[in-house]
């Protein structure tokens, strides 16, 4: 019994010391706005959504928009990918559909997307401005959708095209 409090004792030690002083472990570059990431372990990646670019004095040098994609983080080396070739939309939210998809929501328009794993998009539906982080409920088959500029939160029961 001694020894079990003296390892719980110790684990908690050691996770006050980690919080405390945050030691950086790895980072990577070349994103367009990171604003989501999800862990897939089974395939070995993190998945990151990039809003793009939009507003007064983040667009490139040329002034026009650039719309985000999903890029995709390997564990093993930290290369980075891309779902994909074309732009997204400004990617805010970023859910995994249980059938190698994604769900993504992009918070300037509203727009609710589907994302195939290789990246073609089609639309769910539109909720205005503001759709943000959303999560969906797999086994549930249930989209949970904050609407930042209406204080909401709305509940889709929603599932991918086979």
């Amino acid at each position: 019994m001694r020894f079990i409090v003296t390892l719980s004792c110790l684990a908690i030690a050691d996770a006050l010391c980690a919080a405390q002083s945050p030691q950086l472990v790895w980072e990577t570059d070349g994103f367009i706005g990171p604003e989501s990431i999800v862990l897939d372990e089974a395939r070995g990646e993190y998945y990151v959504s990039n809003m793009g670019t939009f507003g007064k004095g983040a667009t490139p040098d040329d002034g026009k928009e650039q719309l985000g994609h999903i890029s995709t983080v390997a564990f093993a080396d930290k290369s980075l990918g891309r779902i994909g070739t074309e732009p997204v939309c400004h990617v805010d939210g970023l859910e995994p559909d249980g059938a190698g998809g994604y769900t993504v929501t992009d918070w300037l328009t509203g727009d609710v997307l589907h994302v195939t794993a290789d990246g073609e998009t089609s639309p769910i539906m539109n909720l205005g401005q503001g759709t943000a982080d959303h999560a969906y409920l797999i086994d549930e088959k249930l989209l949970l959708i904050p609407q930042m500029m209406e204080n909401m939160l709305s509940a889709w029961r929603w599932l991918p095209a086979e």
